[in-house]
């Protein structure tokens, strides 16, 4: 394996700490990890108005993060400092096929952040508290890996599902995404950047089965809601910016 085994030691430690609410034997509790959330950013969006702050800004959709939810569609995370140090995060072989695939689909655009950062927040954040992955023999090399797999033979698809540097109404962005996933999504916008008065997508959300193997449907009852309150729905029509 090429994860480090130091790396594994917190991972471990934590999964006897994080206990999740007593549930009923086959029934999944709320608060108790039953699937992923696959958030896809639009870097665009997200660099719109402070190119300062970016680098290598593309129109392309790169991860997010892999969040383990609850039942109703909660995250569930933990609470976790600002990033100093990220040299107690790395591989063996930061030219191994993983790493290049990481710094290819999961990327950090901040100037601020470097991708070893990036990966590093994200896992103590969300993939550390999957205990029940660790209980079941997954390590966090399995969960970065998972990630890549979910978009690897999906990235292009969905970043030219419809033109950049156009507007589009709720509904229409929802057919064209879910006509490649073939599931039920949720979509997230900007709250602030309003422009010619439309919010702009910022991130795909895509649910994703206890394996992080394949696509679900977003039928959580924090989940049903979640695109209308961020975006709204329908005909109502949101940015979905180029790159400029």
């Amino acid at each position: 394996m090429k994860y480090v085994s130091a790396f594994l030691l917190p991972v471990l430690l934590y999964s006897l700490t994080y206990i999740a609410p007593p549930g009923k034997k086959g029934k999944v509790e709320i608060g108790e990890f039953d699937h992923f959330w696959f958030a896809l950013q639009w870097p665009p969006s997200l660099c719109e108005g402070k190119r300062d702050s970016c680098k290598d800004v593309k129109p392309n959709f790169t991860i997010h993060g892999l969040w383990p939810t609850d039942v109703q569609g909660n995250t569930l995370k933990k609470r976790v400092l600002p990033v100093a140090d990220c040299l107690s995060f790395h591989f063996d072989d930061d030219m191994s096929p993983l790493v290049e695939d990481l710094n290819k689909y999961w990327p950090s655009f901040l100037i601020a952040n470097t991708n070893k950062c990036f990966w590093k927040h994200e896992w103590d954040k969300h993939g550390s508290t999957i205990s029940k992955w660790i209980e079941n023999g997954h390590t966090p090399e399995d969960y970065f890996k998972k990630a890549v797999k979910l978009i690897e033979n999906r990235s292009t698809k969905i970043s030219t599902a419809l033109e950049p540097d156009n507007s589009y109404p709720v509904s229409e962005f929802i057919e064209a995404m879910t006509k490649i996933t073939g599931k039920e999504i949720m979509l997230q916008c900007t709250e602030n950047k309003l422009i010619d008065n439309m919010k702009a997508l910022i991130e795909v959300r895509l649910c994703v089965n206890s394996d992080a193997t394949e696509f679900i449907n977003c039928s959580g009852e924090k989940e049903k809601p979640e695109t209308e309150k961020s975006c709204g729905q329908g005909t109502i029509e949101i940015r979905f910016p180029g790159v400029s």
